[in-house]
C-alpha cells in the first residue's frame, strides 16, 4: 500500500498494516482483554473525580519551600495546616452587641476541642479576656476579627492537616455542623453565617467538578453522536465509537484514580480530561470510519443487497489503519508531546493535569488502533454492509474515489479553489494574519489572578461567604507568617537585645513597603516586639509581668516555681503570648530558638497581580535590612506559598513551551520528510494561539462581553485565572496540530499519487473538509459544555478551547493552511521526494492547461 499512504510515512504505515493484521487475527482476545480491563478498572473510575483537591505547597528550591521547612521545624502548628474561619453577620448594628456572644465563643471552643483535632482557636472575645491583665496596654484585636462597619466578625481555628486533604475536608463537615447548629440555637439575631476554609473550597469544587463532568457528558455525548451519525449515516457504525469511548473512559479514569493516590489532582483535571476524551475519541472515530467506508468503496463493495466478502472488509480495515491509523498515531504523538511537557513541571497541581491528559490520550490512541479494527473484523458483514450502503455519506465517499456519478461537496470545492488561486491566496492570508495579530496584541497586557472565588461554584453559599469575607476583611484571612531568629546564636530570643533588633528591623521593612508600594501602606505587623499603630509592651515590662528568666541554656529551671507565683489569669496570658509566638512549649522551662509574627497585606489582592509585587517588596526589604540588625528570617504563609508555586510554573513555561514546539516540529518534519511543513505549521498555529489568548484577554480582562450579563463570560476579575494561560498553551498546540496533520496526510497522499501540488491541496481540502468540520464541531461542543461550569476556572478554560477549535477549524485549516501551501507549491515537501518536479506537473494548473484535469478531480 505504498501509494495509499504518503511516501513520507511508509514505515509507519507498514507497521500499522501489520498491527491491523494481528488485531484481526486475535480479534476476540483483543476484545476480551479490553472487556477485562473495563471490569477491573471501571469500578475505580468514579473515584478519580472525587480525589480532586486544592493544594498550595510551594515547590522545592523556592523561598516559600525553605520557609515552610523552617515552620515545620520550629512552629509545626503554623506550617501547612488547615485553617478555618467561622463568620457571623448581623443585618444592622454591631455584631459585638449580640447577646450571648461570649458564651457562644466559649461553647464553640469546647465543642471544637471535643473533636480532638483542634490545635489553635482565636476570637475577639477570647483574646480580649486573655489579655485583660494588661489593662490599657492590652492590644486591640477587633480589627483582626471585626469588620470596619462592625456588622461582621470571624472566629479562627486550625488543625494539623494539609489544607485541602481528605481529613481536612472531613473535619470541615464536622466543624461546619457544629458552628451552624450553635448559631441557630444561641444567636437568633445573626442574619448570615457559615464556615470557610481551603478544605471547604476543595469540597465544593470537587462536587462541582463531578457535576460539570455529568453536564459535559449530557450535552456533548448526544450532540456528538448526532454529528457522527450525520457523517457516517449508520447506527451500526456508531457502536464502534461508543465502544472505544466507554473503554477509554473506564480504563483511563480507573488508572487515574490510582495516580491520584500518589500525587495531588487539581479540581479541573477530571472534567478537562473527560472533555478531551469525548472530543478526541469522536475525532478519531470520524477519521477511521469515514476512511473505512472510502476503502470499501475503492474495493467496489456497495449496495444494500451487495455481497460482502470477509476478505474485502479485512482489506479495507488494513488500508484504513495504514492511512487514518497513521493520522491518529501522528496526532496522538503531538498531543502526548504537549501534555508530557506539561506533566514535567515540578508542581503537582499542574503536573497531575499533564499526567492525566497523557494517560487518557495515550490510552485512547491505543484503544482506537486495537479495539476498533478488532470490532470491525469480529462482525465484518454487519459493519461492512452498514458502511457501504447507498446513503449520502457513501455517495460523498464515492466522489473521493473517482466515481464521476457522485459529486463532491460544492461548498468545499469553492473553498479549495478560492483559497489556493493566486493572488487571492495572498489576500486571504494577509487578512487573517492582520485580524489575528490585531486581536493578539492584547496578550501583552495580560494579567492573571487566583481569587479564591474562581475556585468556588457560583450560587453556592460558600461563594457568598467568600465575598463577604473579602469585602469585610480584605486580606486579613491570609496573612504572611514571618519567622525570625538571631544570627548570633548566643543572643536569646526572649531578651532585650533581640526585641530591640526585631523592632528596628520591622520598622525599616514597614518604611520600605510604604515608600515602594504606597497602596499597601496600611499593612499591619503583629509581633511581640513590634505592632503597627500600637506601642508594644517593653521587654523589661513583659519580663517582669511574666517572670521571664534570664537567658540561659535550656532548660532554664527545673520546676515551675515562677509560674506558681503568677496569678492564673496572668499565667494563661503569658503562656499564650510567649508559647505561641516563640518556638517553645513552656517559656519558663525552655529557651525558644525562633520567634514568629504576622504581616497582613491591606490595600492589595494577596493572590492577584499586585500580590507578586508585594511579596517581592517584602522579601527585598528583609534582605536589605535583616543583616544590619543581625536577624535571620523566613517568610511563609498561604500567600507566599501559592505565589511561589505560580512563579515556578511560569518560570518553567517558556522552556516547556519551546520544548513542545521543537519536539513537535522535529516529529512532524520526520513524518513528512520536510523542513517546510513544520515551519508552516508554526506560523498557522501561532495565529490560532495569538487570536485565542487575545480574545480571552478582551473578554475576561477588559469585559468585552459584559453587556451579556453572563458571569462566565464577564470581566469581573479583570484578569484570567492563573492556570488557564498555562494549560491552554499545551492543549492548543496539540489540538491545532491534530487537524493540520489530518489535512497534510491527505494532501501528501494525493501528491504521492503524482498529482500537481495545487491539485493535491485542493483535493485534500475537499476530501477532509466535511470530516474536519464535523470533528471541530464535536470538539467545540465537548469543550463548550465547560463554559456552563459553576467553576470560573473551567468556564474560562472551556471558552478558550472553544475559540481555538472553531478558529482553527473554520479559519486556519480552511483558509490559512491551503493558502500558504498553495504559495509554497512543491516546496512544501522540501527536501523530501515529494518536492521533486517529476511528481505531477510543477506549475500552476490554471496557467498550464490542466484545468480539465482539475475540474475532473476537484472542481
Amino acid at each position: 500500500f505504498a501509494h495509499e499512504c504518503s511516501a513520507a510515512m511508509k514505515e509507519s504505515c507498514g507497521c500499522l498494516g501489520r498491527l491491523a493484521e494481528v488485531m484481526m487475527k486475535w480479534k476476540f482476545f483483543v476484545i476480551g482483554g479490553w472487556a477485562l480491563a473495563i471490569c477491573a478498572l471501571g469500578p475505580f473510575a468514579p473515584g478519580f473525580a472525587q480525589a480532586a483537591t486544592v493544594t498550595v505547597e510551594p515547590p522545592s528550591g523556592t523561598d516559600g519551600y525553605d520557609a515552610l521547612m523552617q515552620y515545620k521545624r520550629y512552629f509545626p502548628h503554623l506550617a501547612l495546616t488547615a485553617d478555618y474561619s467561622g463568620l457571623l453577620q448581623v443585618a444592622s448594628g454591631r455584631v459585638l452587641d449580640t447577646p450571648g456572644l461570649a458564651e457562644f465563643s466559649d461553647e464553640l471552643l469546647r465543642q471544637l476541642n471535643e473533636t480532638g483535632q483542634l490545635t489553635q482557636y482565636l476570637s475577639n472575645t477570647t483574646l480580649a479576656e486573655l489579655y485583660a491583665p494588661l489593662g490599657s496596654l492590652a492590644p486591640d484585636f477587633s480589627s483582626q476579627f471585626v469588620s470596619k462597619d462592625g456588622r461582621t466578625m470571624i472566629f479562627a481555628w486550625s488543625i494539623d492537616e494539609e489544607p485541602g486533604s481528605k481529613p481536612a475536608v472531613e473535619a470541615h463537615h464536622r466543624f461546619s455542623g457544629i458552628f451552624d447548629k450553635l448559631v441557630q440555637d444561641r444567636l437568633p439575631e445573626i442574619s448570615f453565617y457559615g464556615t470557610q476554609s481551603v478544605a471547604a473550597v476543595t469540597d465544593a469544587a470537587t462536587i462541582a467538578a463531578e457535576h460539570d463532568m455529568a453536564l459535559a457528558d449530557g450535552i456533548a455525548l448526544p450532540i456528538s453522536a448526532l454529528v457522527l451519525w450525520y457523517v457516517v449515516r449508520s447506527g451500526r457504525l456508531l457502536l464502534i465509537p461508543l465502544a472505544t469511548l466507554v473503554t477509554s473512559a473506564a480504563v483511563s479514569f480507573g488508572l487515574l484514580y490510582f495516580l491520584s493516590l500518589v500525587v495531588d489532582v487539581q479540581v479541573i483535571t477530571p472534567p478537562l480530561c473527560m472533555s478531551l476524551l469525548i472530543a478526541m475519541s469522536v475525532d478519531y472515530s470520524l477519521f477511521l470510519l469515514t476512511r473505512f467506508r472510502e476503502e470499501l468503496l475503492k474495493l467496489g463493495v456497495g449496495g444494500e443487497d451487495a455481497a460482502i466478502s470477509i476478505e474485502s472488509v479485512q482489506e479495507a480495515i488494513k488500508s484504513t489503519m495504514t492511512t487514518s491509523g497513521a493520522t491518529i498515531l501522528l496526532s496522538g504523538f503531538t498531543l502526548l508531546t504537549a501534555f508530557a511537557f506539561l506533566a514535567v513541571i515540578p508542581v503537582d497541581l499542574i503536573g497531575s493535569l499533564g499526567q492525566g491528559a497523557c494517560l487518557t490520550l495515550g490510552l485512547m490512541v491505543v484503544v482506537n488502533l486495537t479495539l476498533a479494527p478488532a470490532l470491525l473484523a469480529a462482525a465484518p458483514v454487519f459493519f461492512g454492509r452498514a458502511a457501504s450502503q447507498q446513503r449520502s455519506g457513501a455517495r460523498w465517499a464515492r466522489s473521493l474515489v473517482g466515481d464521476r456519478s457522485a459529486s463532491a461537496p460544492v461548498g468545499w470545492q469553492w473553498v479549495a479553489k478560492i483559497t489556493t488561486l493566486f493572488p487571492w491566496n495572498i489576500v486571504w492570508f494577509a487578512i487573517v494574519t492582520a485580524v489575528s495579530v490585531g486581536v493578539s496584541i492584547a496578550v501583552l497586557q495580560m494579567k492573571t489572578t487566583d481569587d479564591l472565588e474562581q475556585d468556588i461554584p457560583t450560587g453556592d453559599k460558600l461563594f457568598t461567604l467568600q465575598q463577604e469575607l473579602t469585602g469585610a476583611f480584605s486580606s486579613r484571612t491570609m496573612p504572611y507568617n514571618i519567622l525570625l531568629m538571631p544570627k548570633d546564636t548566643s543572643v536569646a530570643i526572649l531578651s532585650a537585645p533581640f526585641f530591640q533588633a526585631v523592632a528596628k528591623l520591622l520598622a525599616a521593612v514597614e518604611q520600605d513597603i510604604i515608600t515602594n508600594m504606597p497602596e499597601a501602606k496600611e499593612s499591619e505587623f503583629n509581633f511581640l516586639p513590634y505592632q503597627t499603630g500600637r506601642q508594644p509592651i517593653p521587654f523589661q515590662a513583659l519580663q517582669a509581668l511574666c517572670g521571664i528568666p534570664r537567658a540561659e541554656p535550656a532548660p532554664i529551671v527545673e520546676d515551675s516555681t515562677v509560674e506558681r507565683q503568677l496569678s492564673s489569669t496572668v499565667s494563661d496570658m503569658c503562656h499564650f503570648m510567649l508559647d505561641t509566638q516563640t518556638s517553645t512549649d513552656n517559656y519558663l522551662l525552655h529557651q525558644p530558638e525562633a520567634m514568629t509574627g504576622t504581616l497582613t497585606a491591606l490595600g492589595i489582592e494577596v493572590l492577584g497581580e499586585r500580590g507578586f509585587v508585594f511579596l517581592d517588596t517584602v522579601r527585598d526589604a528583609f534582605a536589605k535590612h535583616a543583616p544590619r540588625y543581625g536577624v535571620q528570617y523566613s517568610i511563609g504563609g498561604m500567600g507566599p506559598y501559592f505565589l511561589d508555586m505560580v512563579t515556578v510554573v511560569y518560570a518553567y513555561l517558556p522552556a516547556m513551551a519551546a520544548g513542545t514546539i521543537v519536539v513537535s516540529v522535529i516529529f512532524v518534519g520526520i513524518a513528512f520528510r520536510s523542513v517546510i511543513i513544520p515551519l508552516r505549521s508554526i506560523v498557522s498555529n501561532s495565529l490560532s494561539l495569538g487570536f485565542t489568548y487575545g480574545l480571552a484577554v478582551h473578554v475576561y480582562q477588559y469585559g468585552a462581553l459584559d453587556f451579556l450579563g453572563i458571569r462566565n463570560l464577564s470581566g469581573d476579575y479583570h484578569a484570567l485565572p492563573w492556570i488557564v494561560p498555562v494549560v491552554q498553551f499545551f492543549c492548543l498546540i496539540g489540538i491545532c496540530l491534530d487537524y493540520d496533520i489530518f489535512l497534510l496526510t491527505r494532501v501528501s497522499e494525493y501528491r504521492a499519487q503524482g498529482m500537481d501540488p495545487r491539485v493535491a491541496i485542493r483535493k485534500g481540502v475537499v476530501s477532509t473538509g466535511g470530516i474536519i468540520t464535523a470533528a471541530g464541531v464535536v470538539m467545540a461542543i465537548a469543550f463548550g459544555a465547560l463554559i456552563f461550569s459553576s467553576l470560573m476556572q473551567l468556564a474560562v478554560m472551556g471558552f478558550a478551547l472553544v475559540v481555538a477549535v472553531l478558529y482553527d477549524t473554520f479559519i486556519v485549516r480552511s483558509i490559512v493552511n491551503p493558502a500558504l501551501m498553495s504559495l509554497l507549491g512543491r516546496w512544501n515537501w522540501w527536501p523530501g521526494e515529494l518536492s521533486k518536479p517529476h511528481y505531477g506537473f510543477d506549475e500552476d494548473p490554471d496557467l498550464a492547461g490542466t484545468a480539465s484535469a482539475l475540474s475532473m478531480q476537484t472542481c
